[in-house]
């Protein structure tokens, strides 16, 4: 009777192993431990891609969250192999770490950014390995769920190998918080999950997660209007397609009997206005990407006291309205410099300017388009929250050779000075070289 038992469980165990599938990514590639991924939820506006941070009594180690702007992608991860004896790709239903791939967060705690579990949440400080290690809080599998997958937490006994049954299994899934943090946590409702769509997804959780394939395909760039990429440090100006002929490019005015701080508008004739410069959030980006928080400045307007030029939220100008000003600060992401951080986004057949920043985790911004609301004095100023963003294309300044005049408002500014772009100085100076010689 022993041995008839013991057949049956080594069959069916032996059965386990033999018909498990890979898991396979958006391109229908084989997932593959040590390569990098994104994980992000399947369904529009449920969040974004799982990061790290303190938990809310602020200590060590780092929790696993999932961020709450849908628009950022998270940290990406790696699949590590517990079963040394296994294949090359990670397979269904099989033991391995999940590590975040990314080193700058380990000084912050110092540990490892290996998950595990504790007291139900996702954290991080786990032991790369199996059970037989002491490591079984550090053990997950990714199982087929419906037509996609989801994550499961599946320890084994302490001390036992890869052959021995597992303990109780629990889903992946969101724990909400009241200050709205997403914790990762065990034993949470698996919602219903969604087929791998066409650029992001494999993995589903709670709200719907996925596999983002591999970690180098994040965003399309940003493409001028002859088609190429908008470039950090290069400088472009907003051509408006509304099609009406009595709006143009972007300035800086004040408002309401102010002019502290100006707000960034909207000219009211058919001019390029003044040119502006990106900077993307990520130092080692070159050029800007879709749906990436960039700072936004502005390049042709000088201010004799020194303000900064570049845009920033205004929140005090019009009761519950953001406003777009000048005044930010360049870099430096998180919470200080939530107001600072736009995104460039497709809108129909062109772009739009979008206010959501995703440098801070725990911080729960104001989001939406930005679009024109039209002051008493026929003012266009930029602000967020618009059921109809302003439709944007973006001309680079070398392709442009234009006289930034004053507008009609400048004397509302003493302490500002309209300069001409490099291109127009640089023909003065050759013309005048010409007519001496």
């Amino acid at each position: 009777m022993k041995i008839l038992l013991l057949s049956c469980f080594l069959y069916f165990t032996l059965f386990q192993i033999i018909k498990s599938e890979p898991v396979l990514d958006t391109n229908n590639e084989q997932v593959r431990p040590g390569y990098t991924y994104y994980i992000l939820p399947a369904t529009a506006g449920n969040g974004g891609g799982l990061t790290l941070a303190k938990g809310e009594n602020g200590s060590c180690p780092l929790d696993v969250f999932q961020a709450r702007n849908s628009q950022n992608v998270g940290i990406p991860l790696k699949f590590l192999m517990v079963n040394s004896s296994a294949g090359l790709v990670i397979d269904e239903n099989e033991d391995i770490n999940i590590k975040f791939a990314a080193r700058r967060y380990v000084s912050i705690c110092n540990v490892s950014t290996v998950w595990k579990i504790e007291e139900g949440i996702v954290t991080t400080g786990g032991i790369k390995g199996g059970s037989e290690n002491g490591t079984s809080t550090s053990l997950f599998t990714i199982q087929k769920y419906e037509d996609a997958y989801a994550l499961q937490y599946c320890p084994r006994a302490t001390g036992c190998s890869f052959i021995c049954p597992r303990l109780l299994c629990g889903y992946i899934g969101i724990l909400p918080a009241e200050n709205g943090s997403r914790h990762l946590a065990v034993n949470r409702p698996v919602f219903k999950i969604v087929r791998f769509l066409p650029f992001l997804v494999a993995i589903i959780l709670s709200t719907s997660f996925i596999f983002l394939v591999k970690a180098q395909s994040i965003s399309e760039p940003v493409l001028d209007n002859s088609g190429k990429a908008l470039e950090k440090g290069s400088q472009y100006f907003i051509v408006p397609v509304s099609g009406r002929s009595n709006e143009g490019g972007l300035d800086v005015s004040g408002i309401r009997n102010t002019v502290d701080p100006p707000v960034v508008t909207q000219n009211p004739q058919s001019s390029a206005g003044n040119s502006l410069r990106f900077t993307p959030v990520d130092s080692n980006e070159n050029i800007v990407r879709l749906s990436t928080d960039v700072n936004v400045k502005f390049m042709d307007i000088i201010f004799t006291n020194n303000r900064s030029t570049v845009w920033t939220i205004n929140t005090t100008l019009i009761p519950q309205r953001y406003l777009v000003a000048v005044g930010g600060v360049e870099g430096n992401p998180g919470r200080d410099t939530l107001g600072n951080w736009f995104k460039i986004d497709k809108y129909e057949d062109a772009y739009k300017f979008v206010y959501c920043p995703g440098v801070c985790e725990t911080c729960r911004p104001f989001c939406g388009d930005i679009g024109i609301i039209v002051e008493p004095n026929n003012k266009r100023v930029l602000f967020v929250g618009s059921d109809k963003p302003l439709k944007v294309k973006f001309e680079n300044t070398t392709s442009v050779i234009t006289v930034t005049k004053a507008p009609p408002n400048a004397s509302n500014y003493p302490d500002r000075l309209p300069i001409m772009s490099i291109n127009v100085v640089m023909c003065i100076v050759i013309g005048y070289l010409t007519k001496v010689m």
